[in-house]
């Protein structure tokens, strides 16, 4: 019995204990600070044109407004990325670097 229970001890160690984590590389969008300030101030001077005074809501044209600015301003870069349990852990980055995945 006490052998049984050691296996039983053992076992749950060893699959509770592995480890989960991934590291993947991903194409993703990339501004540096200034480029940054350059994607805001061009949503901002953007959302009157794009408002149709319509019902349509105005947090989907500021998202695809901001989408468009980024993928007009930043650059693509190929980043790596380390998941544990699906959740992103970390990612190589600068300070001064908003990553977009989109």
């Amino acid at each position: 019995m006490k052998y049984l229970t050691f296996l039983i001890f053992i076992s749950l160690l060893f699959t509770s204990c592995g480890d989960t984590s991934t590291q993947t590389q991903q194409l993703v969008y990339v501004c540096s600070c200034e480029q940054q300030k350059e994607v805001s101030a061009w949503v901002k001077e953007s959302i009157n044109n794009a408002n149709n005074h319509s019902d349509e809501e105005m947090e989907d044209v500021i998202s695809q407004l901001e989408r468009t600015a980024v993928r007009v301003t930043c650059q693509q870069k190929l980043k790596t990325f380390r998941y544990n349990n699906g959740s992103v852990v970390s990612v190589e980055k600068d300070s001064c670097e908003t990553i977009f995945h989109f």
